[in-house]
């Protein structure tokens, strides 16, 4: 019984150490004269920082109680310090556990092993995001007691979701919804650059037994990683460097220190000389294709530039030299260890000036034997994406790889949909310049995510146009319209999104005519987008009468059958109210957004993983349509109810969700401060700006317009708790970004421009700025009156607000009859829109009232001061009696105000509100 079961261990312990290894890095040895190699995380010569002790006593805390979190998830920029913490932290792992890090692509592997030891094991998953087989891995470990998994990555936006999406409700159940530590930044300056420089001189001197440089580090802007801040620091010790160095001139240092290594090496190892760029191309391939034995290994150097002719004792030579330079990446046969942001930049800087070998490397990765095996593939573009992140020429060597290889292009959706990094722009340009077969376009058309996904904008764009190229039907032409409209317009590219977008119109009310059952459908989905199209322009009036249209159709069809049109139904609905609601007609636009909501509120019950995106868009729509009715209470919660489902969708998917929950943030942060809830409405306001800021940072062109609105609503909430700097920074920054968009696109931004110019004269004037103050509203002004000159229900609201704005800028500076003129002209425009709508604007009017009578007085036209005050006044009763919390306190100044001026006419006050004179 005893040997049985020692046997059953030897071959568990077997199978254990082909997918896994106690240690980062298979053989781990020292980094010898390798300067590389001596920056790897488990060579330690660099202390561990105390600052992150924080996020080691969580990590020890975790597999000491664990509870319900079977998976501990850390993410970070690359070269952060990641894998350092797991190194640091597993050695305070108590023996009884059975550490593995687990190889690339051996993941199900390990899982299985580990489940079967029936004992405590910890799985070890570095860079995983690089592992093709963690949801496999997952799926076997979630429901065990005795087997933990953590993992590291660099992000976890985009991939993790789209992971968590491919595992089945238990597992996802039990894996966390993002990363539970997160590395901020060592070297987020130029002070910790510097920090970090000197220390990390001082022990690669005590490393080298010689005396520490006196090198200083020039900072880098944006600040580098900490990783960098070491190369730096290992060359300059090397080196001997004195005085400021910069971080591109060491990490450049570093690499040809160390292929002066390699040559070194290979003449130790009496190689022939083959040359430093054969050399070069064995560690590159090594890096970005491993090799699974040593048979794999020759077959992949027999087809290098330089090495194709060579015999088969060289090449195993080599490989041998290969595996002996460096330690090898836990559970793999070959696949140097070495850190990844560094040698991702040499890389990617050879590659793309080396075609020869791009060309080799493009065939090795996905070769014409083995169509069914990508796990290749992902590897090489994973990598080369991630150095994308970092080293512009990463993109270019995805490019030339797609045009060698263009096979690879299915692959390269994949890994960018991972978010791994920016590789959408070289997807793009590959199927634009390739001719590529029909069945493979829709084959990539079918990979693409059913919403918007930010990691690729582009692709879309290039498939669509592809396919629209090769379209031989009616029918097909204007699908692939349709939606290329819909993939420029997220883009940000309307004008050309308004030209697709028409012409399927056309195409399909041409289909329409001849086969009204088969195409009407079509035709009203066309309609709507068209809708959307010219509203993106500011063409309301043609936006209004193409969504109608829409609506039309749509509740024709819901008659027949509403299970398949009550949510196209519910949407063209939505979009009505948008539009009308642009036009001013508040009161339609309310009742087609209640529709709306009301229709997809029965969907979600019904279905509501399918529906409820939906519905917080819709509630935005309906929160917006009652608070321009003055009801803001119902606003109010109406957005919050879209924040909440908004931040559940984002837990689950931020990269598809992320973008809608920037916007329920801002129109919460709007509606809390009309409702004096300033502290909440900031905070709010915070979170929006964050979230737009990092989605504008990928990819301005669709961005930049939603950071502009959220920096202006950000602005607005610290102007209410006077924190006057600071929102001057944030408005001005959203003049700056909506003038540039304005000038490529007028209608579409010139309202944006009005609003933030106005916004900037108000912060600029609390500061004392005031001649730049009247400068910034006389701008909003004009704009403004020239858009109300071509629609005024649309925009004479705004223009009467932008007014009281120019009037209150001209008496700062003692113009009191121009002053004058202004709030004539907005009380004028605030009496005849709250004669059809007082809910809504006989706030304005109060307001406008109030400046009126300030600017009578001033002119020292006292009784007709007196008259539009008292008229002011008695509006802000009557809101009072039904919004004291809004309207109470500023009601309690008017009416000192106006007692006031009843004394100095020497009439008696009105006792009314109690308050002394």
């Amino acid at each position: 019984m005893l040997w049985a079961q020692h046997i059953t261990r030897t071959a568990w312990v077997e199978a254990w150490n082909k997918v896994t290894d106690p240690h980062p890095a298979r053989d781990p040895v020292s980094a010898g004269d390798s300067l590389l190699a001596a920056l790897n995380p488990d060579q330690q010569i660099v202390a561990f920082s105390p600052l992150r002790e924080r996020d080691l006593r969580r990590l020890v805390h975790w597999w000491t109680e664990p509870g319900t979190q079977r998976i501990w998830l850390v993410s970070g920029a690359a070269g952060c310090g990641k894998t350092r913490l797991l190194i640091e932290a597993i050695s305070r792992l108590d023996q009884s556990w059975t550490i593995g890090w687990v190889g690339r692509g051996k993941g199900a592997d390990a899982a299985k092993l580990a489940v079967a030891r029936g004992e405590p094991v910890l799985l070890i998953v570095d860079d995983a995001d690089t592992h093709p087989d963690l949801a496999a891995m997952l799926t076997t470990v979630y429901d065990s007691t005795t087997v933990l998994v953590l993992a590291a990555a660099r992000t976890v936006e985009t991939w993790w979701p789209r992971l968590r999406e491919s595992l089945n409700a238990d597992v996802d159940a039990m894996v966390p919804a993002r990363a539970q530590t997160i590395l901020d930044s060592l070297t987020s300056d130029a002070a910790t650059q510097q920090q970090r420089f000197t220390q990390a001189v001082r022990y690669f001197a005590d490393g080298s037994d010689t005396a520490a440089t006196q090198a200083s580090l020039i900072p880098a802007d944006p600040p580098a990683g900490l990783l960098l801040v070491h190369a730096a620091a290992a060359v300059a010790v090397h080196d001997n460097l004195t005085g400021p160095i910069t971080l591109d001139r060491t990490v450049d240092r570093l690499f040809t220190i160390e292929e002066a290594w390699w040559q070194r090496n290979a003449a130790a190892a009496k190689l022939p000389a083959v040359g430093l760029p054969a050399l070069r191309a064995v560690v590159m391939a090594g890096v970005l294709l491993g090799a699974d034995g040593l048979g794999d290994a020759t077959e992949v150097l027999r087809r290098l530039p330089g090495l194709t002719g060579s015999g088969d004792d060289l090449l195993h030579d080599l490989v041998l030299w290969l595996r002996k330079l460096y330690p090898t990446r836990a559970g793999s046969w070959l696949d140097p260890h070495l850190p990844a942001r560094l040698t991702e930049h040499f890389i990617a800087t050879h590659l793309v000036t080396n075609p020869a070998l791009l060309t080799a490397i493009a065939d090795l990765t996905l070769p014409l034997t083995s169509p069914t095996s990508p796990t290749r593939a992902v590897r090489v573009l994973t990598i080369a994406a991630a150095a994308a992140q970092h080293t512009p020429a990463a993109a270019d060597s995805i490019r030339q790889l797609l045009y060698a290889n263009p096979r690879l292009l299915q692959t390269a959706i994949r890994v960018a949909l991972t978010g791994t990094g920016p590789i959408d722009q070289a997807i793009a340009d590959a199927i634009d310049t390739i001719p590529l077969d029909p069945g493979d376009l829709a084959a990539y058309d079918e990979a693409l995510p059913a919403t918007t996904n930010q990691t690729l904008l582009h692709t879309p764009v290039a498939i669509s146009r592809a396919r629209l190229a090769r379209a031989d039907t009616d029918d097909q032409r204007a699908l692939h319209l349709h939606r290329l409209g819909a993939r420029l317009s997220a883009l940000g590219r309307r004008e050309e999104a308004l030209t697709a977008t028409r012409e399927a119109v056309d195409v399909r009310r041409r289909l329409a005519v001849a086969n009204p059952a088969a195409f009407d459908s079509d035709l009203a989905r066309s309609l709507s987008n068209l809708g959307l199209r010219l509203s993106d322009l500011g063409r309301r009036e043609e936006a209004l009468t193409a969504t109608r249209e829409a609506v039309d159709t749509y509740r024709r069809l819901a008659v027949a059958n509403p299970a398949a049109f009550n949510h196209v139904l519910g949407v063209s609905l939505n979009n009505l109210g948008g539009d009308l609601s642009g036009l001013g007609r508040r009161e339609e636009a309310l009742t087609a957004a209640s529709e709306a909501v009301d229709i997809h509120r029965r969907l979600v019950a019904a279905n509501p993983a399918k529906f409820d995106h939906v519905l917080a868009v819709m509630l935005n729509v309906l929160g917006a349509q009652l608070m321009e009715l003055g009801r803001r209470e119902e606003a109010l919660s109406a957005g919050s109810e879209a924040v909440s489902i908004a931040r559940r969708l984002v837990a689950a998917n931020p990269a598809a969700f992320n973008p809608d929950l920037a916007r329920s943030l801002h129109n919460l942060g709007v509606w809390l401060s009309d409702l004096g809830r300033h502290e909440e409405a900031l905070t709010a306001a915070r979170e929006a700006v964050d979230i737009d800021r990092r989605l504008a940072t990928g990819n301005p062109a669709a961005f930049d317009p939603k950071l502009a609105t959220s920096l202006n609503g950000l602005g607005s909430q610290l102007m209410e708790l006077r924190r006057h700097k600071e929102a001057l920074t944030a408005t001005r920054e959203a003049v700056d970004i909506n003038r540039r968009l304005a000038t490529g696109n007028p209608a579409a931004f010139d309202p944006e421009l009005a609003t933030s110019l106005h916004n900037l004269s108000r912060r600029l004037s609390a500061l004392g700025r005031h001649e730049e103050a009247l400068t910034a509203a006389r701008e909003a002004v004009d704009i403004d009156r020239r858009l109300a000159t071509g629609n005024p229900a649309a925009f004479d609201p705004k223009l009467a607000t932008l007014l009281d704005g120019l009037g209150t800028r001209l008496s700062a500076l003692g113009r009191h009859e121009e002053a004058l003129t202004a709030a004539r002209e907005a009380v004028d425009i605030n009496r005849r829109l709250a004669a059809t709508n007082s809910a809504a604007f006989d706030p304005g009017l109060a307001q406008s009232l109030h400046n009126l009578g300030l600017w009578l007085s001033a002119l020292g036209r006292h009784d007709e001061a007196l008259t539009a005050a008292s008229e002011a006044v008695d509006i802000y009763r009557r809101l009072d009696r039904h919004m004291p919390h809004v309207f109470h306190n500023v009601l309690l100044v008017m009416e000192h105000q106006l007692r006031r001026a009843q004394a100095f006419l020497g009439q008696t006050p009105d006792p009314s509100s109690g308050i002394p004179s």
